[in-house]
């Protein structure tokens, strides 16, 4: 198992410990934890490697000096949406578009993404966090060999979307909040008997749907039953099932502790495909 899947399968043990409904905040928070945890571990290393005093290269010096020109270009007071989100892979891929779409810069070092956001928009994060979660993007950046062995990321068409559909969603729940708001306010106050009335109602509705609704376990648990897994399946791809076939929508963060646990106890098995990523299948 490698340092990464160490590091998401210690964060989903320590989610498991919460209640159901804290426990994808909380799968969230340690795995920042941890990767903050390796960072630092390593972060003498690169110390070490940084002092010993051999003459950088000229690309290395190209590098350094584009990241100091984006540094004094960007306007932080232009992308107010940088920290809106708490994924570090989010942040990343915003500070690579606007680096690509208004600075003509494309493609950025993880040091570099991370000087940016602590530097500029005072969102404080290591190189070592930028790099392992832009590593897991596979789908929305393309990683390609640079100077001195390092890597540099690129932002892709489907990373553009993923960021053009993030911010349509912050925008329509922020005016869904205030529509509500309004309604709120030129609605006229309930007598104590409507407050009784609609208490009671609302009881019984969440009655119903605490019986009727399924959580990640049991779903997943429902997928195995009908055979979904007697062919390998992505993540993404038990993701979609649930919710066009069985009307059941659930992050991914939600279903990979189910999926851990069911691998444990070897009712399924995993392995990694030719692009490298999970698929889960009836063991």
């Amino acid at each position: 198992m490698s340092d990464l899947d160490k590091t998401f399968a210690k964060a989903a043990e320590i989610a498991q410990k919460l209640p159901e409904n804290l426990q994808e905040a909380a799968f969230s928070r340690a795995l920042d934890e941890l990767l903050e945890e390796s960072a630092q571990r390593s972060g003498a290393k690169n110390r070490r490697s940084s002092q010993r005093g051999t003459k950088p290269k000229p690309e290395s010096q190209k590098a350094e000096a584009e990241s100091e020109n984006l540094l004094g270009t960007i306007n932080k007071t232009e992308y107010p949406d940088i920290g809106a989100t708490a994924r570090v892979a989010d942040r990343a891929l915003k500070v690579l578009q606007l680096a690509n779409e208004d600075h003509g810069t494309d493609g950025l070092t993880a040091r570099q993404i991370s000087e940016i956001l602590t530097q500029k928009f005072r969102l404080p994060v290591t190189p070592n966090a930028v790099l392992m979660a832009l590593q897991r993007e596979s789908q929305t950046v393309d990683v390609r060999p640079g100077p001195n062995q390092k890597k540099i990321f690129h932002i892709m068409a489907p990373g553009d979307e993923y960021l053009k559909n993030l911010r349509s969603g912050e925008t329509e729940t922020r005016t869904c909040h205030k529509s509500k708001t309004a309604k709120k306010k030129a609605k006229k106050k309930p007598t104590v008997r409507e407050k009784a009335a609609s208490k009671k109602q609302a009881s019984k509705k969440a009655t119903q749907r605490k019986s009727t609704t399924l959580g990640p376990k049991a779903a997943v648990g429902k997928l195995i039953e009908t055979g979904f897994f007697d062919n390998p399946r992505q993540i993404s791809e038990i993701q979609e099932e649930l919710k066009h076939n069985k009307g059941l929508t659930f992050r991914v963060e939600k279903l990979s502790t189910p999926l851990l646990r069911y691998v444990r106890d070897e009712t399924l098995s995993r392995s990694r495909n030719d692009s490298g990523q999970y698929e889960y299948s009836k063991a």
